[in-house]
């Protein structure tokens, strides 16, 4: 989940290319997709304040601070 834009983005330009160059509206979408998937994590890590991902929250992981351990 963590690296699907990057995959819709890569699938979009490259594996979706036509012979001819020419952009199609699948490819359009799926970089649209990307993009709003994009503004969904950051907005995500900013509400949670960079404990949790989406990601993470499928996990079931947050991230905190730990206490260094004395002795």
């Amino acid at each position: 989940m963590k690296l699907l834009p990057w995959e819709l983005v890569h699938l979009a330009s490259f594996g979706l290319a036509s012979p001819d160059g020419d952009f199609t509206r699948l490819q359009g979408a799926l970089l649209s997709l990307a993009w709003l998937l994009i503004r969904f994590y950051l907005g995500w890590t900013l509400a949670t304040r960079g404990r949790s991902s989406p990601h993470d929250h499928i996990a079931g992981t947050c991230i905190g601070r730990v206490s260094p351990v004395s002795g």
